[in-house]
C-alpha cells in the first residue's frame, strides 16, 4: 500500500515530537551544581526524610550523598534539575550498597516520564551490588509505594535517626544463581 500524501507530514512529526522528547528529559552525572540548584526547590517530603533521617539540610543531604556514592545521576527536566539519584557504599568489597533519591518540585509534572525511564540506572545497581538496602521515611507514603513498584521490599517500620523517627528499612536481594 502506497503511503498517502500526508503519511510523510505525520511521520516527520512523530520524529521531531521524540527528538523534542528526548531533549527535553536528559539523565546526566550528578555535581554540586545540580545539588546547588536542587537544594532550594527540594520537595517537602525529601526536606523532611533528610532531615528526620540526619538532621540534614537539603543541601547538606544532597552533598552527602553525592560524596558517598560510586555512582550519582542528575534527571533534568529541560535543562534544570527535578531529582538527583544514586548509589552509596561504604566498601566496594560490602556488597551492599545504598539506593538515594531526592528530589524537587519539579518532578511532580513529570513523575510519569521518571518512572518509565528509571529501572535501567536501578539495573545498573543491581549488577553492582547483590545487596541494595536504604531507609525510607513512613510518612514518605508515595515514595514507599514507588519503592514496592520498582520490587524493594518493605520492612516493619522502627524508630532511626538523631530523632527515632519511625523509617521502613527496604531492601533488595539477587536471588542465588542470578
Amino acid at each position: 500500500m502506497a503511503p498517502e500524501a500526508g503519511d510523510k507530514v505525520a511521520n516527520e512529526s512523530v520524529a521531531g515530537d521524540l527528538g523534542a522528547l528526548c531533549r527535553r528529559y536528559t539523565v546526566v552525572k550528578a555535581s554540586r551544581a545540580h545539588a546547588l540548584a536542587l537544594a532550594p526547590v527540594m520537595r517537602r517530603a525529601d526536606r523532611e526524610e533528610v532531615w528526620a533521617a540526619a538532621g540534614l539540610r537539603p543541601l547538606a543531604a544532597l552533598e552527602r550523598s553525592l560524596g558517598a556514592s560510586c555512582l550519582a545521576w542528575t534527571w533534568l527536566v529541560d535543562g534544570r534539575p527535578a531529582c538527583m539519584f544514586g548509589l552509596a557504599t561504604a566498601s566496594l568489597m560490602s556488597g551492599i550498597g545504598q539506593p538515594w533519591m531526592l528530589s524537587g518540585e519539579l518532578i511532580l509534572s513529570h513523575q510519569t516520564a521518571f518512572l518509565r525511564h528509571y529501572r535501567p540506572f536501578l539495573e545498573e545497581m543491581r549488577a553492582l551490588f547483590p545487596v541494595l538496602t536504604n531507609w525510607v521515611d513512613a510518612r514518605y507514603i508515595a515514595s514507599i509505594k514507588w519503592l514496592q513498584w520498582m520490587g524493594f521490599e518493605i520492612h516493619a517500620a522502627e524508630p532511626y535517626g538523631p530523632f527515632g523517627m519511625l523509617f521502613h528499612r527496604f531492601d533488595m536481594r539477587k536471588k542465588v544463581g542470578a
